[in-house]
């Protein structure tokens, strides 16, 4: 998790004691370099040098209905794109 002010860090952590499951990791754990936004100074797209900003948080009710979770880069990639790109999530029977 990256913040930018410890006021950040107390509400995502508070967020996370409630909701304690990221449901990217929970269907790829340990998969390192998936990011959501990128600068756009020195290339850091073209060289994946990003952070993770935008989280889908689940309950642990809710977790087993997760089908997929995936991070759709390929906005980033269009001409002019915004400097993050969305995460894709879908639940059984959607």
């Amino acid at each position: 998790m990256h913040c930018f002010s410890p006021s950040q860090e107390n509400v995502i952590a508070r967020i996370w004691e409630w909701a304690t499951i990221d449901a990217f990791c929970c269907l790829h754990p340990g998969e390192a370099g998936y990011f959501m936004f990128w600068d756009y100074f020195r290339k850091a797209f073209e060289y994946n040098r990003g952070i993770r900003i935008d989280y889908f948080l689940l309950s642990p009710k809710l977790a087993p209905r997760l089908e997929s979770c995936e991070i759709d880069k390929g906005p980033r990639a269009l001409g002019k794109p915004s400097d993050h790109t969305p995460i894709l999530v879908q639940r059984e029977g959607s």
